[in-house]
């Protein structure tokens, strides 16, 4: 699992998801009170922050957005982050309590794919 495909035309190297999800947890950890915070809020800045460094510069920071916006779905999906409420449009997130361990978590997954196919 070497990207991660967020629509038809858009994809993500997996080791630029990690550095994301690394770098919410550590926001939500550090900036936000009770781990809580708005996703756009920690999408802009990871963009301005950590981000600006992984990110491809042939799209636009419009694009870029979006597909972070999706990425955040992974996390959610992946439980490294809980929807805590929704808010004009967007969603308030949460470190899961679980957060550590998704990347083994999903590495085992990969795993078991592998060995059932």
């Amino acid at each position: 699992m070497s990207t991660l495909e967020l629509h038809k035309n858009l994809v993500v190297e997996y080791n630029a998801y990690v550095h994301f999800a690394y770098y919410v947890g550590k926001y939500l950890i550090q900036k936000c009170e009770g781990e809580c915070c708005n996703e756009k809020t920690v999408i802009s800045w990871y963009l301005q922050n950590p981000g600006k460094f992984v990110n491809d510069n042939s799209y636009s920071y419009d694009k870029l957005r979006l597909i972070y916006e999706k990425l955040v779905d992974n996390l959610i999906d992946d439980e490294c982050v809980l929807v805590v409420s929704e808010e004009s449009g967007s969603r308030v997130i949460k470190r899961h309590p679980e957060f550590f361990v998704w990347a083994w978590k999903s590495l085992a997954k990969l795993h078991h794919h592998k060995l059932n196919n």
